[in-house]
């Protein structure tokens, strides 16, 4: 028994193999394993490199230049260069800052900024527009019409006006007036208003915006020197009777800011009025049916709190698009056109919204 056992111990120890002979095995299987890493790896740079090669030859076969700006036509860079400083970033002046900058991208944007006269005729009166740079707007821009803008927030936010350097920069701007298209007053002073509207010989002006919280003075709408004003805006308190003076108008938009001004009965005519559009409050002021005339009026938008009145007003025989907006959510619309129908025969559409849009809208801007 003894003999058999020994016999199938000395088999078994010939069949096992030797731990040095397993570790030979491991490392020839390693070795194949990198020998096929380095032809893989071999494989990988032959074609990375034909790769370089074949971009190498459709480059040299279509050449694309460094700089595709150079090759734009002068036209089409101009109105890209418009473009920027029309749409600057919030906060940012854009003839101040982005001006600059693209001046700076190669000498032919600087060329093309300098020499181009509608890139120079926007001119700001503010703080940070000394006289200097006033007047450089005012040479580079030849002879184009000028873009004007008040604004007297900064001075007023710091708690006084410098009257010597507003009268500077506006003295520079007063002896080209005629050249001015468009008027943005954005300032409660009263004082540089009358000192404007006195002034005459604005034969070029076209458009004119008032922006303030106090009430607008009478005396801008007197004078024959508006009388070539066709698109007027009005965000303040004003006395709407005086708008016939402006007897050219063809766009009238006006905001009244919800502050109670005097019981006012209105009354008056233009006879050029082609789009209308009048919003805030209006509870101080008296409507009488058939008062408002507008012959040609095309457009009209209302969001206004006694829009029933204004309605029975109006006066519109070619009134064709109406839009009209709840001041509150409680506005009844069948009050405010209930048997008027046959008042606005020549409609062809009718837009009405509701009040969240409106102040959804209005908070936008």
């Amino acid at each position: 028994m003894s003999s058999s056992i020994d016999c199938c111990q000395d088999s078994g120890e010939r069949l096992a193999p030797s731990a040095p002979d397993e570790l030979s095995l491991r490392r020839a299987g390693l070795d194949q394993l990198r020998e096929k890493e380095r032809e893989l790896l071999d494989q990988l740079h032959l074609v990375c490199a034909a790769t370089r090669v074949q971009r190498d030859r459709i480059r040299a076969s279509c050449p694309t230049p460094a700089d595709l700006t150079r090759h734009l036509p002068a036209e089409v860079l101009l109105r890209i260069i418009e473009f920027a400083l029309q749409n600057p970033l919030m906060g940012c002046d854009s003839h101040r800052h982005v001006k600059r900058e693209l001046a700076s991208v190669s000498c032919r944007w600087r060329d093309l900024i300098l020499g181009s006269p509608s890139l120079w005729n926007c001119i700001r009166i503010c703080k940070s527009w000394t006289v200097p740079f006033v007047k450089a707007h005012i040479a580079r821009s030849a002879e184009c019409p000028l873009s004007i803008e008040v604004c007297t927030r900064d001075w007023e936010a710091q708690g006084g006006m410098e009257w010597g350097a507003i009268a500077a920069r506006l003295s520079v701007l007063i002896h080209c007036r005629h050249r001015w298209r468009s008027l943005v007053l954005k300032t409660v002073d009263r004082v540089i208003m009358s000192s404007i509207a006195s002034s005459e010989g604005f034969t070029s002006l076209k458009r004119l915006t008032i922006i303030n919280d106090g009430p607008t003075d009478p005396f801008w709408f007197g004078p024959v020197d508006w009388l070539s004003v066709d698109y007027l805006e009005l965000r303040s308190r004003v006395d709407l009777n005086y708008l016939s003076n402006l007897s050219n108008l063809e766009t009238l938009i006006v905001h009244i800011p919800l502050v109670k001004p005097p019981r006012t009965q209105v009354e008056f005519s233009l006879r050029k009025l082609k789009t209308l559009s009048l919003s805030g409050y209006t509870g101080e002021l008296e409507f009488r049916p058939d008062t408002l005339h507008f012959p040609l009026l095309d457009s009209l938008s209302v969001n206004v709190t006694c829009a029933r009145g204004l309605m029975e007003a109006i006066v519109a025989p070619n009134l064709r698009r109406v839009r009209y907006t709840p001041y509150s959510c409680d506005s009844d619309m069948s009050c405010v056109f209930g048997n008027l129908s046959s008042k606005f025969l020549s409609v062809e559409h009718l837009c009405l919204c509701n009040h969240t849009e409106a102040v959804a809208n209005s908070e936008g801007h």
